[in-house]
């Protein structure tokens, strides 16, 4: 995996816990270096997780890093952002909605 980190999902695999264990990599907003970046999912299940990360993704709360309520925090520097906004461009041309 060139040195990424996948999270590999199995047909026999409990979704809800493998989406909490994606989730991860959000809490940081992915920026340490044991985030998930890869996600491998078995094809007899792979429809029904993207789903599920879907709604997760759709009812994150963005905001202060030091807020409770808050999933994901800012970017470290505007660097970062780029960087981020540059993989969000790759997925939307690239993923079918």
């Amino acid at each position: 995996m060139g040195g990424k980190n996948v999270q590999i999902v199995m047909d026999d695999a409990n979704l809800d816990l493998a989406v909490e264990a994606h989730s991860g990599c959000i809490r940081t907003t992915g920026q340490r270096c044991t985030a998930t970046s890869r996600l491998i999912i078995h094809k007899d299940v792979a429809s029904k997780m993207i789903s599920m990360l879907v709604e997760r993704a759709k009812a994150l709360k963005v905001g202060n890093g030091l807020d409770e309520s808050v999933n994901m925090g800012p970017c470290v520097n505007e660097s970062q952002l780029n960087t981020v906004l540059g993989y969000v461009e790759i997925a939307r041309r690239t993923v079918p909605s």
